[in-house]
């Protein structure tokens, strides 16, 4: 005998908004540090993450990015990810080693 126990999605309760939002790249052959938040575009959309999360916090969930430009990107590179909160708290997220052309 077997019994199913119905689940109900997740919850989050936002406590903060998203105030800002940047994004680096690091290029591992120089190590050479890049801003490139104005290059993520949100898909169907016309704006930059950093203009699209601060209007959308704190809800921001399922939406996917693109490069605007991609000839300034390294074929090597790890991320980092920093937001900053509406009570000044900053969180970040580093990411990778991601290679572009093997």
């Amino acid at each position: 005998m077997a019994a199913v126990v119905p689940c109900g999605d997740d919850e989050f309760n936002y406590l903060n908004r998203i105030e800002s939002i940047s994004v680096e790249i690091v290029n591992l052959d120089t190590d050479e540090l890049m801003d490139i938040t104005n290059q993520l575009i949100v898909v169907g959309t016309n704006e930059t993450i950093s203009e699209f999360i601060p209007e959308n916090s704190p809800s921001t969930r399922d939406f996917l990015i693109e490069l605007s430009n991609t000839d300034n990107i390294p074929n090597r590179i790890t991320y980092e990810i920093e937001a900053t909160l509406d009570d000044g708290e900053t969180i970040s997220a580093i990411g990778g080693p991601i290679n572009f052309n093997p």
